[in-house]
């Protein structure tokens, strides 16, 4: 199937949605089919959907955009079609990944093929260049995620950006370039940078090792997101690599397992690498409940990261030890070989804000004695369902009136309504399920909090706990990780879930509650920031490993 070919969609749903778009770029889309009478006869992307009994069904290469394909290639099969198939996945509106399906006994992909990935015949990457000058001598070094929300919240494009803006104020990391699936932030006149004129489809072709990882377990929908989601950070890679010619004597950054992986396939050769980690105990750990199916293919993989990449650089010292924890014997061992190095998360405080007026609206009308915030993905390691039991303890402890207000929708949600429901009265509580869109209601939710209240299984250290700590919110936390880091400058509370001591004493005189104390702990807490996790000493942990490498 080549570029401007024209082909027939199978699919009319969700995903379809996101796939036709980008398919309408390369392609010429003849027709829409889907096996939903529902569906049948309705107009879609400005087509009349048809059913797979109809005679044009086969007439053209078919692209299927149900997620299910050995369901589908079933359907096909029973039409007499087990020809030209092909299957797409687009992770955003500029990534399009299609692999040619051939039938067999096993209605299964191999993950063996040869990918083909559609490239704009714009620069499917923005190149921006930041306002610091290209150093001549000096080695280049590539800060790379694989996410490709430049501004999303938290982990590694989180760190990737923060990087960033440290280095535009503090100039520590001369040639610093910073790349992720969306943009690349080069130094000013940089060196490197190749015109790119091919259009079209193109083919890259994943190393071996990724068999090595995925053959031995089971070919499910959840490997093959994985997978694919390799090929597509593959792919990125060998457009950086187009553009900059990647030497041995540039250094690599690389802020996430996934970029990690994709990276040691597709340049084995290149030595001078670092990787950070960014999650709350191992991904096998993380992924436990959303994706079960995975979670030996995961382990697989970070054992090789393990065994081929020297340094690895955490968050606290309570995150390499989350790691540890909960990694397998055999990652355990060859993480012996490594050297683990630690860079503090920083944060700067967002001085002027502009909230929603709506939500501002919401917090002035919320009065309680002491206000508790959540900022956070619902998984099981963030423990966010042990947090309504903490707080009836609390409440019932203090007698004091309390609000919660939690941020945030996930996995967890069933177990923290039914954790809500056994411990809160209505007015105790007000959950808000979606991320909000201004970044500056969290901020503003935080300036009104009096907790920040996290009950994680595994911690890192919390970036939104660093946030909140900045706009005076006291850090209410589990006794784990990273979290004994936060709360060491006596500025906080720690303790263990399940047990009774909630070390309200800190914040009680003459057995009543006192705010005057909790005022002082507010403020000593946004100073902790300023002195200890702000952004220079955040780059410059960093900036320490780059330069040995």
């Amino acid at each position: 199937m080549n570029y401007n070919s024209t082909i027939d969609v199978y699919g009319a749903g969700k995903r379809a949605g996101v796939c036709i778009p980008v398919l309408k770029k390369y392609f010429r889309i003849n027709a829409i089919f889907d096996s939903s009478k529902e569906k049948v006869g309705s107009i879609y992307h400005g087509k009349s959907i048809l059913s797979p009994s109809d005679p044009m069904m086969g007439d053209n290469p078919i692209v299927v955009t149900v997620f299910d394909i050995s369901s589908v290639m079933q359907t096909l099969r029973n039409h007499g079609l087990t020809k030209n198939i092909y299957w797409c996945a687009s992770n955003s509106s500029r990534d399009l990944i299609i692999v040619e399906v051939e039938y067999d006994d096993s209605l299964l992909l191999k993950y063996d093929k040869i990918f083909k990935l559609s490239v704009n015949q714009e620069d499917p990457l923005l190149i921006k260049e930041d306002s610091l000058e290209f150093q001549e001598g000096k080695p280049r070094i590539f800060n790379i995620a694989s996410p490709s929300d430049f501004d999303g919240p938290g982990g590694p494009v989180a760190c990737l950006r923060n990087m960033w803006l440290a280095n535009l104020e503090y100039r520590m990391i001369d040639n610093l370039y910073t790349a992720c699936p969306a943009v690349v932030y080069v130094p000013k006149n940089g060196d490197g940078i190749s015109n790119i004129e091919e259009a079209g489809i193109r083919t890259i072709s994943i190393a071996k090792g990724l068999s090595e990882v995925m053959r031995k377990h089971s070919n499910s929908n959840d490997h093959l997101t994985f997978f694919l989601n390799i090929c597509r950070l593959a792919a990125f890679l060998e457009d950086l690599d187009r553009r900059f010619r990647f030497t041995n004597d540039d250094v690599f950054l690389l802020q996430d397992t996934f970029i990690l992986l994709a990276f040691m396939y597709q340049f084995p050769d290149l030595k001078r690498i670092a990787t950070a980690y960014h999650g709350q105990g191992t991904m096998s750990s993380e992924l436990k409940k959303s994706n079960p199916h995975i979670l030996d293919a995961i382990d697989d993989a970070q054992l090789l990261q393990l065994s081929k990449v020297k340094h690895w650089i955490f968050p606290s010292k309570g995150a390499s030890e989350g790691f540890l924890h909960t990694a397998t014997p055999a990652m355990r061992e060859a993480a012996k070989s490594c050297e683990f190095h630690v860079a503090y998360n920083g944060y700067e405080k967002k001085e002027l804000l502009s909230p929603d007026n709506d939500f501002v609206a919401f917090l002035d009308s919320v009065k309680a004695d002491a206000i508790f915030a959540s900022a956070s993905f619902l998984y099981r390691n963030k423990g966010v369902e042990r947090i309504p039991k903490i707080l009836a303890k609390f409440k019932s402890s203090t007698g004091i009136k309390i609000h919660w207000i939690l941020v945030g929708g996930g996995e967890m949600e069933k177990e923290v309504e039914a954790a809500i429901e056994d411990n809160l009265e209505e007015s105790d509580y007000t959950w808000f399920r979606e991320r909000f869109a201004n970044q500056d209601n969290i901020f503003a939710l935080f300036s009104k909090a009096d907790f920040y209240i996290m009950m994680h299984r595994v911690s890192v250290f919390d970036l939104s706990t660093l946030q909140a700590m900045s706009y005076e919110c006291v850090p209410f936390l589990s006794d784990v990780g990273g979290n004994k880091e936060l709360c060491g400058f006596d500025n906080g509370l720690l303790c263990n879930p399940e047990e009774s001591d909630l070390r309200l004493n800190r914040f009680m005189k003459d057995n009543r509650w006192d705010k005057t104390l909790l005022e002082i702990c507010k403020n000593n807490n946004a100073t902790i920031i300023v002195d200890n996790f702000n952004n220079r000493k955040f780059l410059s942990g960093y900036y320490d490993v780059l330069r040995d490498l």
